[in-house]
């Protein structure tokens, strides 16, 4: 017998009862007298060392590190893309972007709020200028001195009031009045248009008046003969000739005061040399006075007595000395203020010769115009208008004679009785007297009058002197305001104002920065549903971009709650992809998630597997089997799983020796499902049996007794 089968069977047979029970379940003794069986036993292999791993397996789809949807701002319009599906790019890569006119505009617009703001917040900031500060004292002091007149009557607008007053008095006493003057003023208009009704009526043409008439007709009819038969030429050559004498005149003109305007600028420059002259003499005079005046020497050397050493004498001033300096000096000022009013008069002299230059040249320029304008008129004939007003006044004058030898007409008699209404209404109108409309305007003229002076001989009203002193607290305060610099609310209105308009601009900015869309990081693009001049409406079913970054992939697999104990982060993973044939791809467990999950009443962990390496195949989406090796036992007894069954709980292996089987207890490690892991119970190189697929575990003889016999 095998020392490793000796071994086992000292070790159980110390272990007691426990293996006793157990070999008398497994196998029965054997005959008396009977021996092994010395025929090879079927399904017979060896217990070896091998590597035993336990692996957890799942299922998923294959996806990226991360993957991001990116659109265009809604209603846009799209300029320009730069990619295509399945183009990789790089971080910032630009993938696409829209029209900006509207924005920069935008921009635009909000850098001028903000540079308005600035400046409003930098005028709150700097406080009031001295301008405005001296026009609100201005408008302090006119507001005081409107208080002051208002408390103040002034006599003056007393007697103006009486005298306003006397005035509406006197202009009510002519209302009520009638002036007897008045009424034979109005009796003898009225006769007046009596007489002429009856001059009109009685139709008093003289011969004469006829003559006369007949006479403007002759004369109207002259002309018009004249103005049809055209200019003769003796009045041609008198128009040319008055031309040719306005053309000398003009020449002259201009000659003669062109030479005036020379002669009086040469004396006004004379007379400013001579202003310069006596400035400069007086300068002399008034230094010499002053000198005197100062030192009380004599600039001349001379005087009363001298003073000084021997080498450096000075004469003393004089009174009378001093006396006749300052009578130069200010014979010298009055010289110079003589010499300045005789220069101003010759400016004005030379000024007045300018003007009469342009009066004189435009007046004889006008003339020579006229002159032309009539040898014009004269060459060309009478026109269409000359005839029309010419055969006017015949027209005229022929209507008057018509209408002298016509006698009055119905419209005559009817003015001249209008004329004779007129004038009895007027005289029956004084007569009646006055009407009480005027004498109630005049009596409201009268006590507005003296309502104002007696306004102004009661003095000020309360009410006037609360407005006006109102009105220098105003102003005071204004004053006040603009002399304390701006105030802590002001400058924080201005400052928000301005905080505002900047993140205005910013914003502005913002969205100019994305008209351009670029990639976030690098990857490949699975989506691009844009095209130029389209109107941007992405969506997140629908985006105008999809970029994915396939960089690192990952499997997100379900982990059963027995297996997720075992499943620790590190863990090596075997991946099979549908997708991609040969070699199955490796990969580590990345984490397992904390809390599970259920679905239809199923609880499991998300464990993330990362791929290590990926084939170029590989792609996101993919299918994926994974098999997460759990633990590992290299170098250790093993045994086909089928081969271990279970006795009363206890694990056991048939164990072949010359040509006969039974049972060995042992104690088992990891399993594989293919193979099982053997602590203790056999050695490296038992036969053993292991029953054929189907046939149940431990297919031991029934036969097979306890250990054999040495």
């Amino acid at each position: 017998m095998p020392m490793g089968l000796v071994n086992i069977y000292a070790r159980r047979i110390v272990a007691g009862a426990l293996l006793a029970v157990l070999l008398t379940a497994c196998a029965a003794p054997a005959a008396p007298g009977q021996t092994p069986s010395t025929t090879t036993v079927d399904n017979a292999t060896r217990v070896t060392r091998g590597t035993i791993r336990t692996v957890v397996s799942a299922s998923g789809n294959v996806a990226s590190q991360q993957e991001v949807l990116l659109n265009f701002t809604s209603g846009s319009t799209v300029r320009v893309v730069n990619v295509a599906v399945g183009q990789r790019v790089k971080q910032d890569d630009p993938l696409g972007s829209i029209d900006t006119r509207d924005l920069e505009f935008t921009l635009a617009q909000q850098e001028a709020n903000v540079v308005s703001a600035q400046a409003k917040y930098d005028n709150t900031a700097a406080g009031s200028t001295q301008k405005d500060i001296d026009i609100a004292q201005a408008n302090v002091d006119s507001a005081k001195a409107k208080y002051q007149a208002t408390a103040t009557t002034n006599p003056k607008d007393i007697d103006v009031a009486r005298a306003n007053l006397n005035s509406a008095l006197a202009a009510y006493q002519s209302v009520a009045t009638i002036n007897p003057k008045d009424i034979q003023v109005a009796r003898a208009n009225l006769d007046s248009a009596i007489a002429k009704y009856n001059a009109v009526v009685a139709g008093t043409t003289t011969p004469q008046d006829i003559a006369n008439a007949e006479a403007s007709l002759r004369s109207a009819q002259a002309k018009l003969d004249s103005v049809r038969a055209g200019s003769n030429k003796a009045d041609i050559i008198s128009a040319q000739n008055k031309l040719a004498q306005q053309q000398q005149n003009l020449e002259k003109v201009k000659s003669d005061s062109a030479n005036t305007k020379e002669q009086a600028r040469i004396t006004w420059e004379k007379s400013a040399d001579a202003t310069r002259s006596a400035q400069r003499s007086f300068d002399i005079a008034n230094a010499t006075y002053q000198q005197a005046l100062q030192t009380n020497t004599d600039p001349s050397g001379s005087g009363a007595g001298t003073t000084g050493t021997a080498t450096t004498k000075v004469a003393t001033i004089t009174p009378l000395k001093l006396a006749t300096y300052k009578q130069q000096a200010d014979a010298a000022y009055l010289t110079v203020q003589q010499a300045e009013k005789t220069q101003e008069g010759n400016r004005l002299t030379y000024e007045n010769a300018k003007q009469a230059e342009m009066t004189n040249i435009t007046t004889a320029q006008q003339q020579l115009n006229d002159s032309q304008t009539s040898l014009s008129k004269l060459l060309q004939g009478p026109t269409q208008e000359d005839v029309t007003q010419a055969q006017s006044a015949v027209d005229q004058a022929k209507s008057a004679l018509d209408k002298l030898k016509r006698g009055p007409t119905d419209t005559d008699i009817a003015s001249a009785q209008a004329s004779i209404d007129s004038a009895r209404a007027t005289l029956n109108d004084l007569l009646a007297g006055p009407k009480p409309a005027d004498l109630a305007k005049a009596q409201a003229s009268v006590d507005s009058a003296r309502a104002t002076l007696n306004d102004l001989l009661n003095g000020p009203k309360s009410t006037d002197l609360a407005q006006a002193q109102a009105t220098v607290n105003s102003a005071q305060a204004t004053l006040t305001d603009l002399t304390a610099g701006p105030k802590a609310t002001d400058l924080t209105t201005a400052l928000a104002t301005l905080n505002q308009a900047k993140a205005q601009r910013d914003l502005s900015k913002l969205n100019l920065d994305k008209a351009s869309i670029k990639a976030p990081f690098a990857g490949v693009l699975t989506q691009v549903n844009v095209v130029p001049g389209q109107i941007a409406a992405g969506t997140a079913t629908n985006p105008n971009f999809d970029l994915v970054d396939d960089s690192t992939l990952h499997i997100d697999v379900n982990i059963s709650e027995i297996d997720s104990s075992n499943v620790k982060i590190g863990q090596t993973v075997t991946v099979t992809l549908d997708s991609v044939q040969g070699q199955p791809t490796q990969g580590t467990v990345e984490r397992v998630n904390p809390v599970a999950t259920t679905t239809s009443n199923v609880t499991a962990f998300i464990a993330r597997i990362t791929l290590v390496n990926p084939a170029a195949g590989v792609r996101p989406g993919a299918t994926a089997t994974v098999q997460i090796q759990t633990n590992i036992r290299q170098n250790v007894l093993t045994v086909p799983t089928r081969a271990v069954t279970q006795v009363n709980g206890q694990p056991a292996v048939t164990v072949a020796f010359r040509n006969s089987t039974f049972l060995v207890p042992v104690r088992t490690g990891l399993s594989d499902g293919r193979n099982t892991e053997i602590l203790d119970g056999l050695s490296e190189g038992d036969e053993i049996v292991v029953p054929k697929a189907g046939s149940g575990a431990g297919g031991a003889a029934p036969g097979a007794g306890g250990p054999p016999g040495r």
